[in-house]
């Protein structure tokens, strides 16, 4: 059974019948001590009551005493958004009622409850394809008002994904060794210093692909290209990466698309100095018919990099100052956002803003996982350990910014935003099953494992 939670002017919170278990009930009272909960009753109706959250602990769920009385909510609520369910009309053969959808992204407190009976409550949290990201807020609630701000709408609407898919089995797992042993060996080793280029000199730090994968070398900047020329009308002319890492090298093949001005920003510098790997890279664009600039004499990254139209910028959000206002006419990131510190988010989105062109778009690809095995296991630490510069030295630091956090953040910086895919796990991951409270976000964000964001001027 599922069981929906709004405090009292504040915001809906959804919680799973395996989250009661585990006891995540307990996070209730830090919201204030009055409640409105919304069950589904085994009899089969909706009813409303006020709780008042005691603090002691009966099988891991904290003790509700009845404060107030019962209203029913079904005659205009609940059996007019679903009636053939109330009415115990004909199902499908999922066990859904016809005709029945399910509830908009703005349905809250106020305008009647609208909670699908307990099948199609449950189907809601299992089923990938049922998946409605940031249809679950974050707590706690504001205290006193209207219940949502327009901001809060528009925010949670835009984090609804245009498309689900359905994350694989062992899901960026990596080497089958324990997530603890990994984040021992990489604190161990970072406490040495043995991190950044030293790391990547022994071979301890490198991404899960090669740059000279052509798929990745060719295939998925040829693919920002033509999505940004279907959302803007024209072939962009000028480009901004974040993050790039090792795809530096992908200059000449972003050339080669019709990129004329390109720059990347990194606030460490890890891309090859050798020309070898750029002419590489050119030579893999010819052979896809790109007319990819000759490399041919050039001595050094620096004059590899000039032949492309590239500039390497490495900084912080501070970095971007150098380039023009609305100069850019795609913006894309891949893996990276998610690495960027919480309150460098702000700083970054703002100059991001500010380069975009009038028409530009971005692209920004967002892996919110652990870095650890594919799972949670990142939420259960405080934000003085996870934010400390031992963590960040080994390299498996992450904002744990679900996506309705990320979007809301690009909607703040002054974007309009959109979510066109999402790699969705079908239930919630390996992790703690009580996060730490400075860690806490929405329970649907624990279920989104990757998503794009596409962003443009607001």
């Amino acid at each position: 059974m599922g069981v929906e939670v709004a405090p009292p002017g504040g915001q809906l919170v959804l919680v799973a019948a395996d989250m009661l278990d585990r006891g995540q009930f307990a996070l209730l009272p830090a919201v204030q001590p009055h409640v409105w909960c919304l069950a589904q009753p085994r009899v089969g109706y909706l009813a409303r009551r006020t709780l008042d959250v005691r603090r002691s602990r009966i099988s891991g769920i904290r003790r509700c005493r009845r404060s107030g009385t019962w209203r029913s909510r079904i005659a205009g609520g609940w059996q007019g958004r679903f009636p053939a369910m109330a009415r115990g009309g004909p199902r499908s053969s999922s066990g859904k009622a016809a005709g029945a959808r399910w509830p908009a992204a703005g349905d809250r407190r106020g305008d009647g409850p609208r909670s699908p009976p307990r099948a199609v409550f449950r189907d809601r949290i299992a089923a990938p394809g049922r998946f409605r990201p940031g249809f679950i807020c974050t707590m706690p609630g504001r205290r006193g008002g209207s219940s949502r701000n327009p901001m809060e709408q528009r925010t949670e609407k835009a984090a609804t994904p245009n498309r689900i898919v359905p994350a694989p089995p062992g899901l960026a797992r990596g080497a089958p060794v324990p997530w603890w042993a990994k984040l021992g060996l990489k604190l161990g080793l970072a406490a040495l210093g043995i991190h950044g280029a030293r790391a990547r000199a022994f071979g301890l730090a490198r991404p899960s692909f090669e740059a000279t994968v052509p798929a990745k070398l060719v295939g998925t900047p040829a693919g920002w290209m033509q999505r940004a020329e279907a959302v803007i009308g024209r072939r962009p002319r000028t480009v901004l990466e974040i993050g790039p890492g090792a795809m530096v090298v992908r200059a000449p093949v972003l050339a080669g698309l019709g990129a004329r001005r390109i720059w990347y920003v990194d606030p460490a510098d890890s891309a090859p100095t050798a020309p070898a790997p750029y002419r590489a890279a050119a030579a893999a664009a010819q052979a896809q018919g790109l007319p990819a600039p000759d490399l041919t004499g050039c001595a050094d990254r620096g004059a590899a990099l000039a032949r492309c139209g590239t500039t390497l910028l490495i900084g912080g959000p501070a970095a971007l100052a150098s380039i023009p206002d609305g100069a850019v006419d795609l913006v894309v990131s891949e893996a990276v956002l998610e690495h960027v510190r919480r309150e460098d988010i702000a700083p970054l989105l703002q100059q991001l803003r500010r380069v975009t062109a009038p028409d530009g778009v971005g692209l920004h690809f967002i892996d919110f996982q652990d870095h650890l095995g594919g799972g949670l296991q990142h939420l259960r630490f405080s934000d003085a350990f996870w934010a400390s510069p031992l963590v960040g030295r080994a390299g498996v630091y992450v904002n744990r910014l679900g996506l309705s956090a990320m979007v809301g953040r690009f909607r703040r910086a002054g974007f309009a935003v959109a979510v066109p895919e999402a790699v969705v796990w079908e239930r919630r991951p390996r992790g703690p099953a009580k996060p730490h409270p400075e860690a806490m976000r929405p329970a649907a964000d624990d279920l989104v494992a990757r998503a794009a964001i596409e962003v443009r001027l607001g």
